[in-house]
């Protein structure tokens, strides 16, 4: 299977009023999918999946991410960033 991006990094500027963030890049599987918070002055928060937020994959490429779980919306000033964090394998061996 061909990916239709090699993006694997998306930005979202806060809103104050937005809690749904589509990003168009593949994910194999909701664990694979990560998000931080850079904030105002520049401090960087790693958020925790289904605590911070959740992450709905579509059948093709991309999917949205939900935050936050509970509590206000991403604030104007801020930065969400939902980026894949999966390590890259072969399973096949290939001859010299």
């Amino acid at each position: 299977m061909a990916l239709s991006t090699t993006s694997v990094r998306t930005n979202f500027p806060g809103t104050g009023s937005q809690t749904a963030f589509v990003f168009a890049w593949k994910a194999w599987n909701a664990s694979a999918v990560k998000a931080t918070i850079t904030d105002a002055a520049g401090a960087q928060t790693e958020l925790v999946q289904d605590t911070d937020y959740t992450v709905s994959l579509n059948a093709g490429d991309g999917g949205t991410v939900t935050y936050p779980v509970s509590g206000s919306p991403l604030a104007a000033g801020s930065t969400l960033t939902v980026y894949r964090d999966e390590a890259a394998t072969q399973t096949t061996d290939y001859a010299d």
